[in-house]
């Protein structure tokens, strides 16, 4: 490997609930190294948004030197390459130095012109639209985009993050939709009524919670009831999100029909700034080499551990720069962070290999980094459902134990982890889990 491949993640930390104090960190880590581990690079400390881009001067600067020079580590030499810039929309504008989301040129990637429907701005055009290029947006060739010049503009990188559009955006304003309706925001626009009943949304939460023992630990949280939807973190909605590389073409179509018929779905209000941004996902799929390598998951897990660092009101920087040198200097005790660990226990046992059948682990025959397992393999499968397309495409299928034999098989031979339900007619239904492959 010559190329270390940079991701950046830059958004605002609130410290304390009765104080605006916030941190602005600069955050990194490299996505083509395994484990991918994020770092600090530059912290700022105020009490407001920052009004101006100086904060980020000497991050640019010294990313020019290294995507310039490279990076010396040993007697080898790496190049650096800027990938992208995670944020989410209103942290987007402010480092692009663009019209915020709820303006009317607020898209970073085509030049769709926004409408305002009763003081909600939405983008419900779906034809092809003219794609904003680099060179076009470094002339500022559409001046109602731009409010100023960005740091960045020197540098060849891009800015997106499907965790906030997808997860936090889309996903969780159509299950406020589906269970709650739309209140009306003025006399002109009617209350849209739920799509489902207070019995339906009964249901589909005790099956949330249901399938709590089914879910692999890989699952940072487990599923709870729609009644606490307001709670929900984005890692509960991406339950419900597989959008692959793989298949980016036939995602692009399916988002492409979503986005066209949510007005005629859910108003004329629906088709908002995150909506729109759903028909450019499944190019980031296809230039990140997956929607993971560009999402904002493991930032926001890192900026939690910059907030316990924080213990007082007093010398803020100074207390999250002594913690990090703590923890960077306390030794390793056991450098086996990348190292898949396998059992035979449910729920964490179930996967797909690499000629695509399921299995099930029984039991594990060895104790080194790469052991043989004595597997329970289900030699054929079927899909899940046929329509509106095929669950092969996502990785979800059904089997049963008559088509099952015990084999001893090398663990290099999984290709992705997998949930294994059991169904009342006897069936076996494995969902493979689109976000966490083997590499």
């Amino acid at each position: 490997m010559n190329e270390l491949h940079l991701s950046l993640n830059i958004d605002g930390l609130p410290l304390f609930k009765s104080s605006k104090v916030t941190l602005w960190p600069v955050l990194g880590r490299i996505i083509n190294l395994e484990p991918e581990i994020v770092f600090p690079i530059a912290i700022t400390c105020g009490s407001s948004k920052p009004q101006c881009l100086e904060f980020l001067k000497e991050t640019v600067d010294e990313l020019k030197i290294l995507m310039q020079n490279g990076l010396l580590i040993g007697d080898k030499a790496y190049s650096i390459i800027l990938s992208c810039i995670v944020c989410d929309a209103p942290a987007k504008s402010m480092v692009k130095a663009i019209k915020n989301h709820t303006g009317y040129s607020s898209c970073d990637r085509c030049v769709i012109r926004g409408r305002s429907v009763h003081r909600r701005m939405t983008l419900a055009d779906c034809t092809t639209l003219p794609l904003r290029t680099a060179s076009s947006f470094r002339a500022q060739t559409d001046p109602e985009h731009h409010r100023g010049y960005s740091p960045f503009c020197d540098l060849q990188v891009d800015m997106v993050n499907y965790m906030h559009c997808v997860c936090l955006g889309v996903m969780r304003r159509l299950l406020l939709r589906w269970i709650r309706g739309e209140k009306s925001t003025t006399k002109h626009v009617p209350l849209k009524r739920p799509s489902l009943s207070a019995h339906q949304v009964q249901i589909i939460g005790e099956r949330l919670l249901a399938l709590k023992t089914h879910l692999p630990k890989i699952f940072a949280r487990k599923p709870r009831s729609l009644v606490e939807v307001d709670r929900w973190k984005a890692t509960e909605f991406r339950v419900s999100k597989h959008v692959t590389e793989q298949l980016a073409e036939f995602a692009h179509k399916l988002l492409t029909s979503f986005v066209k018929k949510s007005s005629e779905l859910y108003g004329e209000l629906f088709p908002v700034y995150n909506v729109h941004m759903l028909l450019h996902l499944s190019k980031d799929a296809i230039t990140f080499g997956g929607l993971d390598k560009c999402s904002a998951f493991r930032f926001e897990n890192y900026m939690q551990q910059i907030l316990k660092n924080v213990r007082s009101g007093k010398n803020l920087l100074s207390q999250v720069v002594r913690r990090h040198k703590e923890s960077v200097s306390m030794p390793i005790v056991n450098d086996q962070q990348s190292v898949k660990k396998f059992t035979s226990e449910r729920p964490n046992n179930s996967y797909i290999l690499e000629n695509g059948h399921c299995c099930e682990i029984l039991e594990v025959l060895d104790d080194s980094i790469a052991p043989n397992l004595k597997c329970q393999v289900f030699t054929s499968k079927y899909p899940l459902f046929q329509s509106p397309c095929t669950s092969n495409l996502i990785g979800a299928y059904t089997t049963s134990l008559t088509v099952a034999i015990i084999k001893r098989i090398p663990s290099s031979y999984i290709a992705s982890t997998a949930i294994l339900l059991e169904l009342a007619n006897g069936k076996i239904v494995f969902l493979g889990i689109a976000h966490e492959f083997f590499y």
